[in-house]
């Protein structure tokens, strides 16, 4: 299995000198913040704490792994995967990541997936788009049945593979999805797993000209267990004391049977769980727990050096 030593906790945390404070607040002078007393228990969402973040990129793989097979032996057969492809700095500069580095991540983890599933003694088919059959199936091919989507507005539809018990899934646009609710209506019995499909964002796109109709979202799209997932978000607030305004970061997580949990980055490769629910938090309450908890870290105790 190819293991990737990449560390995914930086997308929770801010880059800083390791010399400045443990907690996870940049702001524009040098700080030291110091937590004192307890939260007040947000409506809805408690403090328990079932998320183990992971430090590199086959931690996650794994997780993702026992995650869904957690998932199905609970009788679901249509999952989402979702984790960040790339290390931060990566990711963030647009000068050296591009769409298809992406991508090319996204077919290394699905590879390292299907090869946990493989060991579990179940038959893979990674579904890919076309476009990138002739680059990326040979990275796959021996780990894993290989399949393809038809070309972008063209007629046709995926599959099935006979012996395929699970069909892992790299889609990212809308028709891709589409095909993979056709393969998921062909064949009921088996799994569908979208993997890093950003699907949130998709969501946005239904509606619009070219795109399938909002019903697409009540008809597969709401029925997608999130079996691993893990969405990272920065977030900057004004206080009325210097330096006046705190930029810190969090995320949004959840593995398969746990609790979704608000998790905001304390410093030194560690997380603090501000609010675990079992239904999906909406965005806003899950941003104001990370807020609170990061504006109370900050009124409770600021030390200049």
């Amino acid at each position: 299995m190819r293991v990737v030593v990449a560390s995914l906790l930086p997308y929770l945390a801010p880059a800083f000198p390791r010399s400045s404070a443990p907690w996870a607040l940049r702001t524009a002078r040098t700080t030291r913040f110091i937590a004192a007393g307890a939260r007040p228990a947000v409506p809805g969402i408690n403090r328990q704490h079932v998320f183990k973040v992971p430090a590199r990129f086959d931690e996650a793989v794994a997780q993702a792994h026992q995650s869904a097979m957690a998932a199905m032996a609970a009788g679901n057969k249509l999952l989402e995967i979702e984790f960040p492809s790339l290390p931060p700095m990566d990711a963030s500069n647009p000068t050296t990541c591009s769409a298809s580095d992406v991508f090319s991540a996204n077919v290394r983890h699905a590879t390292d997936t299907a090869s946990w599933f493989t060991e579990s003694k179940l038959s893979v088919a990674v579904v890919l788009p076309s476009s990138a059959w002739e680059e990326h199936a040979a990275n796959v091919e021996g780990v894993a049945q290989v399949m393809v989507f038809p070309e972008s507005g063209a007629r046709g539809v995926v599959g099935p593979a006979p012996s395929a018990d699970l069909y892992l899934v790299l889609a990212s646009k809308c028709d891709e999805v589409a095909h993979a609710e056709t393969l998921a209506r062909r064949e009921p019995d088996k799994t569908v797993v979208l993997f890093n499909a950003n699907l949130d964002a998709l969501r946005g796109d239904l509606g619009l000209p070219g795109y399938p109709g909002k019903s697409f979202h009540d008809r597969f799209l709401s029925r997608i267990l999130p079996a691993y997932f893990i969405r990272p978000r920065a977030f900057t607030s004004a206080i009325d004391k210097p330096p006046f305004v705190v930029t810190y970061r969090g995320a949004l997580a959840r593995a398969f049977p746990g609790k979704w949990e608000s998790l905001l980055d304390v410093g030194g490769g560690r997380c603090r769980s501000v609010g675990a629910s079992d239904r999906r938090p909406v965005s806003a309450a899950a941003n104001s727990a990370l807020a609170y908890e990061a504006m109370r870290i900050c009124r409770s105790g600021l030390i200049y050096f």
